[in-house]
């Protein structure tokens, strides 16, 4: 049995009305897709979404492409979140905290006043442990914050020439509703729209 995430679950069925669920499972290394045949289908399996579970699957060959089947699944009580979700590391994220509060701090007096009223030390450690998105890019642990500083960093120096508070003040913003649009549920962080 190996363990994995179970990010999601759906049922499927084709014309004949045969029914399977489809999973989609993720670890440190990435995301695969399994599916669960009618016959080995619990209805307990649907409240493991977000959750770390063992699974006892076969691999076969289906349409010349590996396919895993899915025998058992049972959740894992006891796990390290970070042997299964990839997260900025501590460190980095206060370097990006202090960088970020730092290029706020030369911005002219009134986008300073705007930009502490929002980037307020709770906010930046939300974006610590929020990702940027849910399925394109930054999507783990303290992706937002990441990402933020990429962009910040970016408008500063394509932006030379041009007005400095205005870049900044975009570059912080322009996801900043990312902290209210993404929620986790267990070890999945999901749309909230």
């Amino acid at each position: 049995m190996e363990p994995f995430v179970l990010k999601d679950i759906k049922y499927s069925s084709n014309a004949n009305g045969n029914k399977w669920q489809i999973l989609t499972l993720e670890d440190i290394t990435g995301v695969m897709s399994a599916k669960i045949w009618v016959e080995n289908i619990r209805p307990e399996y649907e409240n493991y979404k977000g959750e770390v579970v063992l699974v006892r699957g076969k691999v076969t060959v289906y349409e010349g492409k590996p396919d895993l089947a899915i025998m058992q699944m049972q959740p894992i009580l006891n796990y390290f979140v970070e042997d299964y979700k990839k997260s900025l590391d501590e460190d980095t994220a206060e370097m990006y905290r202090c960088m970020i509060k730092n290029q706020i701090n030369k911005t002219s007096e009134n986008y300073k006043q705007m930009l502490s009223a929002v980037f307020t030390d709770e906010v930046l450690e939300k974006m610590s442990v929020c990702p940027a998105d849910v399925f394109t890019h930054h999507c783990y642990y303290g992706g937002l914050l990441e990402h933020t500083y990429d962009v910040l960093m970016q408008v500063i120096v394509v932006g030379r020439g041009l007005n400095q508070d205005l870049l900044i003040a975009g570059a912080l913003l322009h996801d900043i509703g990312v902290i209210e649009s993404i929620c986790l549920k267990g070890l999945v962080f999901e749309n909230t729209y």
